[in-house]
């Protein structure tokens, strides 16, 4: 007791971040109770694995300044279309810490029923009953928030100074939506005995479908329709919280000016302004 602390070692980080993925953050007794990682954080106490967690998560928060998505030219000799693709980790160890946050994040923005977007507060309620998190950890979701604003992946309008409002990037949802029907196209010819063609190939007709067909300029006006709903209801909140600032400063006002004349009455040589 009251001596240096060793070192963390790479077999420490590595036992630590496999735990953290088994367990989730904030469970640091179950993983030093676990045999597959225990052995390798015996040194360790609870408080070691907090401290150590709190400053993986501040290093890659600091190092992480790619986008989630990149725009990349298809090879075509034909056209010069192009497709969205995931831009490639810097780190594939740490792009993994914090998948299931940000997992959570987008599961938040997309399940939700009301009218008006979620906001943070809402956004951290749902993260915590998925993810059994702990209350200090909060500042864990909003740094992925901000983050995943940052990159493109979510958008945030701002309702008023103390209320964001946060949806999903239509140049995401695009790019997770041709990829989902990409990998379903592949896995349902693997099942029926079809030749795969190459990735730019299926791309490249999935671009030609989804850009050409009548379905899909309907679902486009669709969507557009519903963002031009989505923004008129939140100016109209917006709207709404201006009258009620407005109602309430005239009803300090006029408080004031009762508070005054009572004043005036008690004391009728005062100068009042």
């Amino acid at each position: 007791m009251g001596g240096r602390k060793q070192m963390w070692t790479p077999k420490e980080v590595t036992a630590l971040r496999a735990g953290v993925r088994a367990y989730g953050i904030g469970k640091w007794r179950g993983i030093l109770s676990d045999s597959k990682f225990g052995r390798a954080l015996k040194a360790r106490s609870n408080v070691d694995l907090k401290d150590k967690w709190r400053n993986i998560s501040a290093a890659t928060f600091g190092s992480r300044k790619k986008k989630v998505l990149a725009i990349v030219a298809v090879d075509n000799d034909n056209d010069g279309e192009q497709e969205i693709v995931p831009a490639s980790p810097a780190n594939g160890d740490d792009e993994g810490l914090f998948a299931s946050v940000d997992t959570f994040i987008l599961e938040a923005i997309t399940s939700w029923k009301k009218l008006l977007r979620p906001n943070k507060k809402s956004i951290l309620h749902h993260v915590e009953e998925k993810n059994n998190m702990q209350p200090g950890e909060k500042w864990l979701v909003t740094s992925r928030l901000e983050h995943l604003v940052n990159v493109g992946t979510i958008i945030k309008s701002c309702v008023s100074q103390k209320n964001n409002r946060y949806k999903i990037s239509p140049t995401y949802a695009a790019a997770e939506a041709e990829q989902s029907s990409t990998q379903l196209l592949l896995e349902g010819n693997k099942e029926n005995g079809v030749v795969n063609h190459t990735k730019s190939q299926v791309d490249g007709e999935a671009f030609k479908i989804n850009g050409m067909t009548e379905e899909e300029a309907s679902a486009a006006a669709a969507i557009a329709l519903e963002e031009a709903e989505f923004a008129r209801a939140e100016a109209e909140e917006a709207a709404r919280e201006a009258d009620r600032a407005e109602a309430e400063a005239e009803a300090m006002q006029d408080y004031a000016e009762a508070v005054k004349e009572v004043w005036k009455n008690w004391m009728p040589s005062q100068t009042w302004c």
